[in-house]
């Protein structure tokens, strides 16, 4: 009886143990002319084709307002062949909490000198 005690004791106290917080590997890409510094999440990463979907966070280099937010995380879909992409949600944070989220945005297409460029070249060669 006291090991099946034990036993019950300890699958319990598993059962309750908090699980790991998940993983992130963000894997820093570059900035932009204003100094924002591009990350992207290598774990969300994936790709079937020339598509690829990720994560990428954005935190701004200049300050801004006390209502405005110091950055975001958009989850980002993009065609590797044209270099096209867009935002299928984007999470505009401040101070690492959430202020505001936004939707489906337009398809751009990424300037291979630009930032988002860089970003895609990086996402892209994965």
């Amino acid at each position: 009886m006291n090991g099946r005690l034990t036993s019950m004791a300890l699958y319990l106290a598993l059962a309750i143990t908090p699980a790991p917080a998940f993983a992130i590997t963000w894997v820093n890409i570059g900035q932009n002319s204003s100094g924002s510094v591009y990350d992207v999440d290598w774990d969300s990463l994936r790709r079937d084709g020339n598509l690829v979907t990720f994560t990428l966070r954005v935190k701004y280099g200049t300050p801004s307002g006390a209502g405005e937010s110091d950055g975001y995380v958009a989850h980002r879909k993009a065609n590797c062949s044209d270099q096209s992409y867009s935002d299928v949600q984007t999470d505009y944070m401040k101070n690492d909490a959430l202020l505001r989220s936004s939707g489906q945005e337009e398809t751009r297409t990424a300037s291979p000198s630009s930032i988002a460029g860089a970003v895609l070249s990086k996402v892209c060669a994965h």
